[in-house]
């Protein structure tokens, strides 16, 4: 009988070593979570459009679970470290990364040996999005965006833009634009910007013909006087900026590409507490205040559950490869 037990045992104990090795962790409900403070990684520095989302969801959440939800800022890199932090987490839900289509779908195009595979993640969802704005000089010669293209045709080498440095979202406007007018994006010249305010504060100085942020950044500095909107890539036009017509308006539907932002979690992370973001992120961008607070940002609620954000990348994966090749 002692040899018995003692088997059972055994088995037993090879069983719990075999379900920790496999990675098969406690069975989490919503209700076991968050019991602690929660870390959301932003990958950029403050004050951006990442930034800005963060902390509207972060106070939110904290109020609407009952613990600190803290901003951390994890920038540069391509925003590779800040992904990292999250990437190597344990999947238990209390370490969150902000991320946009320049922390996702572009480095996995752009660079090579990546430390990770963008498909790993477990994504939560997506909340809200910046369209993007193009921009001049309020002295610009160029009053409308046809004859900002009717220059570019006529000396392609002479047409200056801001570029975030290639994989970035304000590259694949542009490239799509002059992919539209069959301009040879090679035969141009991008000016390197690092931000958001970089590139407003180029354009506004002249050092560009066209400058291109998110409304985040531009509007401020449209409605302030120091640059002039040509064209924005909202489906309709921008309440802050009703002057400014779309590409949709001007022909180039095709041409749009806006800035999503979304999160996500580390692998492996359990379907519950996944559950429990989306929930708490379509709640959220029905809430008043949110919708209020991101209009002072100038942006508009994007809901994505998990699954409709990872059909969003997928989609948008491809088209950013086919841009860069």
């Amino acid at each position: 009988m002692k040899k018995t037990r003692l088997r059972i045992s055994g088995c037993g104990l090879f069983v719990l070593v075999f379900l920790f090795i496999v990675g098969v962790g406690p069975a989490y409900t919503k209700d076991d979570y968050p019991t602690k403070a929660i870390d959301i990684i932003v990958p950029t520095s403050p004050g951006g459009s990442q930034d800005l989302t963060t902390r509207i969801l972060a106070a939110y959440v904290s109020k609407k679970w009952n613990v600190p939800v803290n901003v951390v800022h994890k920038p540069g890199g391509n925003s590779i470290p800040g992904s990292m932090v999250v990437q190597e987490a344990p999947p238990d839900g209390y370490a969150i990364l902000n991320i946009t289509s320049s922390g996702t779908t572009f480095p996995a195009v752009g660079i090579k040996n990546l430390p990770f595979n963008i498909y790993d993640r477990a994504y939560l969802g997506i909340t809200n999005v910046f369209p993007q704005v193009m921009i001049v000089p309020t002295n610009s010669p160029f009053k409308s965006l046809k004859e900002l293209i009717e220059d570019i045709k006529k000396d392609p080498g002479a047409f200056t833009w801001t570029s975030g440095g290639g994989m970035f979202t304000q590259d694949m406007l542009a490239r799509k634009l002059l992919k539209a007018i069959n301009v040879d994006v090679n035969k141009t010249k991008p000016v390197l910007t690092q931000a958001g305010a970089t590139q407003v504060t180029l354009t506004a100085g002249g050092n560009v013909k066209l400058g291109i942020g998110s409304t985040g950044t531009t509007i401020p500095a449209i409605q302030g006087g120091m640059v002039r909107g040509l064209a924005v890539t909202s489906k309709s036009r921008f309440p802050a900026i009703p002057d400014v017509p779309t590409l949709t308006e001007l022909g180039y539907d095709s041409v749009s590409f806006d800035i999503w932002v979304g999160f996500s979690g580390p692998p492996k992370l359990p379907a519950p507490i996944v559950e429990k973001w989306e929930q708490a992120f379509g709640e959220m961008v029905k809430d008043p205040d949110v919708i209020s607070k991101l209009k002072n940002i100038h942006s508009t609620p994007f809901y994505h559950t998990a699954s409709q954000m990872l059909t969003l990348i997928k989609k948008e994966h491809e088209e950013v490869a086919s841009f860069f090749k």
